[in-house]
């Protein structure tokens, strides 16, 4: 808060609420339990269970307390988190009961306030010929924006908006044309959380690929975690960027596509991580904690032939004791050596994640993030993850069709988009507006969908990123809609091809050629 200088909107030194607020308890509370940091607010019983008077009851109940908390709220010093006597801890601990609209209404103050006037820096970035993942660490986006905005101590504050499109940096790339309404603003967004989650020796390396994408088990075999062994100052410096790019797609309300899981959220917003949040990602290792605290006899125990190492998140042997791989664990110390196996995978990404939250407060007030659960951190820095279809159907707005959603050709859309895989369907977003996820909600983000009379069968759909819209000739049926819509949205990688023979782009005989690249999109 006093970083930002809005330590007033937030924080009252020392509060002056009545003491009988200031120590609200569960008992003010009936049946509103203040839960624990470490897990999600939990019922004890399924609602579907419960009937529905009493379900009308609870959400009742939960209006009422929620109406307090919107009163109270502005009047609380939320510097007093740690402290466990205070109206913000108790706030905190029950952040699974307050409605998120309120959570945000806060938070969104807090952005504005902090806001700084003038215009977001302008960066020229080149791709070069590789894709995303296969370019080495110097060449990838995410060096260039760090070394732009750290030469220029650009703070990633201010905003530039253009037709009601927010960035935080302006985009040019060399070599290919198109002008930055935002389409090429979000396009280098999602190039970086590309770059930043691949599995390329040469690339970042800062993040790998969770143990049960590794294994192919389990659930969550989509999310990635920080590098244990990238801990160098360098690195930290690089997480921290990381951060500045979460925080900054939070103030201009464009997603960036990064698929961590809980044990990093939970450490932003400061919930305790748990043994289950490692099982989670790390399926193998969940099993065999359980396997061995299920051993009942020292004779099964001496049969494991434990030592005293373990499997980091990286799949590295680490001996948790000097000489480790060669000292046996004996029957008593088994408790400790379960022990110590958790607390190492719950401390490997800790420094790495601390420069993450570090990055994140550096660019929005950190003050309020504690009130937000992580799942609602998440979906606020990350958008969306699963593209409803009705949803993106209620952000569309219709051009030129003579009866909006229920035009021939605009039911015939739905129906291609309805049957596409959700691969497909990250990629019509990406082709659309630059992002594989959907708009996070209330950003005001909607979706143009014209229809160009003149064009038929012969023709192929245009996209144009800036305005996330999407042109579609008078197709004469869904079969060929569907050929060329799949066909522009899985082939079409660059905003604009017709310039990227300009002689700009990185040339090396160690570099391969992307296959053959078709756009029909000016990204205007």
């Amino acid at each position: 808060g006093e970083h930002f200088g809005i330590s007033k909107i937030l924080a009252r030194e020392p509060s002056r609420m009545p003491p009988t607020i200031r120590s609200m308890s569960q008992s003010h509370v009936p049946g509103l339990p203040l839960h624990s940091w470490t897990t999600e607010f939990s019922v004890g019983v399924s609602l579907s269970q419960m009937s529905v008077p009493g379900l009308e009851a609870r959400f009742a109940l939960l209006k009422v307390f929620n109406g307090l908390v919107q009163r109270v709220l502005p009047l609380v010093d939320l510097r007093m988190l740690e402290h466990k006597q205070e109206m913000a801890h108790m706030l905190a601990r029950s952040k699974g009961l307050i409605f998120p609209h309120i959570k945000s209404e806060l938070f969104n103050k807090t952005v504005s306030k902090s806001a700084e006037a003038g215009e977001a820096p302008h960066v020229t970035l080149n791709r070069g010929t590789h894709t995303a993942d296969r370019r080495r660490k110097e060449r990838t986006l995410f060096m260039q924006l760090m070394q732009h905005v750290d030469k220029n101590c650009c703070k990633l504050i201010k905003l530039t908006d253009k037709s009601g499109n927010k960035m935080s940096w302006v985009v040019s790339f060399e070599g290919e044309g198109g002008s930055d309404y935002g389409g090429l603003y979000r396009d280098s967004i999602r190039e970086m959380s590309a770059e930043l989650q691949c599995e390329s020796t040469q690339g970042l390396q800062l993040f790998l690929p969770c143990p049960n994408q590794r294994f192919a088990a389990g659930s969550n075999q989509d999310k990635w975690l920080p590098n244990p062994s990238s801990r160098s100052e360098q690195h930290l410096n690089m997480y921290r960027f990381v951060g500045k790019l979460m925080g900054a797609c939070v103030r201009a309300n464009a997603p960036i596509e990064l698929d961590f899981p809980g044990l990093v959220w939970k450490r932003i917003v400061g919930e305790e991580c748990t043994f289950a949040d490692i099982a989670a990602v790390d399926e193998a290792f969940g099993k065999d904690v359980e396997q061995l605290r299920g051993i009942s006899s020292q004779d099964e125990w001496e049969q494991k032939g434990r030592t005293w190492r373990v499997r980091s998140l990286s799949g590295r042997m680490i001996d948790l004791v000097p000489g480790g791989r060669k000292v046996a664990v004996a029957w008593e110390e088994r408790d400790a050596y379960m022990h110590d196996m958790v607390r190492l995978r719950l401390a490997e990404c800790a420094a790495q994640v601390e420069a993450m939250k570090e990055g994140i407060q550096a660019v929005v007030p950190g003050i309020a993030l504690p009130l937000f659960t992580w799942r609602e951190l998440e979906v606020r820095v990350c958008g969306m993850p699963v593209i409803d279809v009705d949803k993106l159907e209620k952000l569309t707005n219709y051009e030129n069709f003579s009866a909006s959603a229920r035009h021939p050709v605009a039911v015939m859309f739905w129906n291609v988009v309805r049957g596409m895989s959700d691969e497909d369907r990250g990629s019509l977003l990406a082709f659309t507006w630059g992002k594989r996820r959907m708009p996070a909600q209330n950003s005001g983000a909607q979706f143009k969908l014209r229809f160009t009379q003149g064009m038929g069968d012969s023709h192929m759909p245009v996209s144009h990123t800036c305005f996330f819209q999407l042109d579609l000739p008078n197709y004469s049926g869904e079969e060929v809609m569907r050929e060329k819509l799949l066909y522009a949205i899985r082939c079409c990688s660059a905003i604009d091809n017709d310039s990227r023979a300009g002689g700009t782009l990185y040339e090396s005989d160690d570099e391969g050629t992307r296959g053959e690249e078709t756009q029909e999109d000016e990204d205007d």
